[in-house]
């Protein structure tokens, strides 16, 4: 006996784990082949390199002319100048650090955009293993009512039953049929989806189990985790720190901007050569700068506060139809796992014990609560992944 258990544990781990691996398969497919993940990830790339663009000193500045005299007498003039203009000192630290936080704002919003392809996918794959499951449960119910029309011509043939109990039996196959076909298209279309993800690629997925549940923590426990990481966060916050960063550069940028160069003059024979040195007097050109990023940083505030506020109510709301989905899937597990209507309904029928029209009620009841069962079972899981999206 302890050895049949032993081998049971090993079978359902082994089981288990095997669905888990082709979930984490497929996740990591598609994340490498997704389209839209690679144009999105050139594009932040793209941006990044903007970001680090204007960190440096403006380029330096030859200016060569050369005047003729009048009258013939005065002779020509020539005049040389290099220049260079700089900002404010302190204005490329603050260039430097408002890039870098750009570009790790992108990294963020790429996270962002990564769990959305991989929840996406991971619902669409919870979904085929649900249809996946009912198709075993379909073939399953057209072979037994297959076999009862079989039955039930034989039946007629030798006067043990009626027309009408072949009809019946008829129509249910006919039903069966329409469920088949409805499954095998559904079936398709998810299988579509996928190929869609995972760059046009085919994409093969017949599990029939779930993923392994994890151990769901306490909601105070979960919130922390899941605000600990959320991208959408790290993105809002990062938006507040680039405001405010802005505001420093763009007062930095409204300090005096020095120029120093070379210079050097000829005229009449004579040669003229010394150092250049200016400044920028701020005036107009940087005008309502400071202004404008001080009304970004107020938005991107009240864009955080209200994230914050939103997304704590969404948690909260998710994690109660989490308990509410898991409650009902215990006990739809409990009453499933505990009776055989089908088996017991067949074998009543064949001993006489019921007629065929009393059959196919009590079938019809338990098929539909079996029905009830797997869509439950379904929700439970895709409740799930969607509250552990922070996971993925």
């Amino acid at each position: 006996m302890m050895k049949y258990k032993a081998l049971v544990i090993i079978i359902f781990t082994t089981y288990t784990a095997s669905a888990q691996s082709s979930f984490e398969f497929l996740l990591s497919t598609i994340e490498h082949n997704n389209l839209s993940l690679k144009a999105n990830t050139e594009y932040l790339h793209t941006r990044n390199l903007e970001y680090r663009t204007g960190v440096t000193p403006y380029d330096p500045e030859v200016a060569f002319d050369y005047m003729y005299g009048s009258p013939v007498g005065a002779g020509n003039q020539r005049d040389f100048t290099v220049t260079q203009r700089f900002d404010f000192p302190t204005a490329y630290v603050k260039k430097r650090t408002l890039a870098n936080t750009q570009v790790q704002r992108s990294d963020w919003q790429m996270e962002v955009y990564r769990k959305d392809v991989l929840l996406n996918t991971q619902k669409i794959a919870l979904e085929l293993v649900y249809e996946n499951k009912r198709k075993l449960i379909l073939a399953k119910r057209f072979k037994d009512i297959n076999a009862l029309v079989e039955g039930s011509k034989k039946k007629l043939d030798s006067g043990d039953a009626t027309i009408l109990d072949v009809n019946k039996a008829k129509l249910q196959l006919l039903s069966i049929q329409s469920e088949v076909e409805q499954n095998n298209i559904r079936i398709e279309t998810l299988l579509l989806q996928l190929k869609m993800l995972n760059g046009g690629q085919l994409v093969e997925f017949k599990d029939t189990t779930y993923p392994a549940t994890p151990i769901i923590p306490d909601y105070e426990i979960l919130f922390e985790e899941i605000e600990k990481v959320d991208p959408y966060l790290k993105v809002l916050s990062y938006n507040q720190q680039v405001s405010t960063q802005s505001i420093q550069l763009q007062k930095a940028l409204s300090l005096p901007k020095p120029q120093v160069g070379y210079h050097s003059q000829g005229i009449l024979g004579q040669s003229y050569k010394g150092f250049h040195i200016g400044t920028s007097i701020p005036l107009w050109e940087n005008k309502n700068k400071v202004k404008a990023e001080k009304a970004n940083l107020t938005f991107s505030q009240m864009q955080l506060a209200q994230y914050k506020n939103e997304h704590s109510v969404e948690i909260e709301q998710l994690y109660n139809k989490y308990q509410r989905a898991h409650a009902l899937f215990d006990e739809y597990s409990d009453i499933i796992n505990t009776i055989k209507s089908d088996y017991l309904l067949a074998r009543s029928l064949a001993l006489g014990q019921i007629n065929t029209l009393e059959y196919f009620l009590e079938l019809s009841y338990y098929n539909s609560a079996y029905d009830k069962y797997l869509e439950v079972e379904y929700n439970y899981h895709k409740t799930m992944a969607e509250l552990l999206k922070h996971r993925l």
